[in-house]
């Protein structure tokens, strides 16, 4: 599969490993793989694009933001590549979007003190 266009960074972030815990006892299906997932759209497309990108499966929020991004999305998804067919067969497919770039949210170890 080729992914032209798909930027993806990795960015160390804390995981509220709780809620994850409580979630899985409620029998709830666990994911792999969460990301932010960062929207350009063109001008005046925003809203639209929003819209869609809301209602897409695998999508746990979105939001309109000021500065260079215009949307950001919070998704989840059960392996690396579901989230790349995810961003690249739902979200770059959203109108008006002309780019994104993926932050994979990754757990990271506090060393001991």
């Amino acid at each position: 599969m080729a992914w032209r266009g798909v930027t993806i960074l990795v960015l160390p972030v804390r995981r509220d490993t709780r809620n994850a815990r409580r979630k899985a006892a409620e029998g709830v299906e666990r994911v792999a793989v969460q990301a932010y997932v960062l929207v350009r759209t063109l001008p005046g497309q925003a809203g639209e694009a929003l819209a869609h990108i809301v209602s897409t499966p695998g999508v746990s929020s979105a939001h309109a933001v000021t500065g260079p991004t215009d949307i950001i999305a919070f998704v989840e998804a059960p392996s690396m590549d579901a989230l790349g067919r995810l961003i690249v067969s739902r979200i770059q497919q959203a109108p008006g979007v002309t780019r994104t770039t993926t932050c994979v949210v990754t757990p990271i170890e506090s060393p001991a003190l």
